[in-house]
């Protein structure tokens, strides 16, 4: 609770450090915009 309180109630704003973030993100965000563009869902975790 005293982590929610203080705003950090994610493990990304606890545990992942924000550029390591970014990174993951730029690749996430292609891989689901091209299953995207070719008609495939993909789930947070994949």
């Amino acid at each position: 609770m005293e982590l929610y309180e203080r705003g950090l109630n994610r493990v990304t704003d606890t545990c992942i450090p924000e550029d390591v973030m970014r990174h993951v993100e730029r690749r996430l965000l292609d891989l689901w915009s091209e299953a995207g563009e070719g008609g495939e869902r993909k789930m947070p975790a994949e």
